[in-house]
């Protein structure tokens, strides 16, 4: 089951969270055997990531397109 959400992990992290990151969590649950709490505080990590990626990306535009 660790593998499946490893590879899980892995997979929807790709891009958005640093290799220690995942790996950080995936050793928390693996002490912690709390599935549902690891999930959560992993969508949120990426959630938060998305969102800096975004404002950047808008900051980026507007000093672009800025006169």
């Amino acid at each position: 089951m660790y593998v499946l959400l490893c590879c899980w992990l892995a997979a929807v992290g790709a891009g958005f969270l640093k290799s220690e990151e995942i790996l950080e969590g995936v050793a928390r649950l693996r002490l912690s055997n709390d599935i549902e709490f690891e999930e959560e505080t992993f969508m949120a990590l990426i959630n938060d990531t998305k969102e800096v990626g975004i404002n950047l990306f808008i900051t980026l535009l507007l000093l672009y397109f800025s006169p």
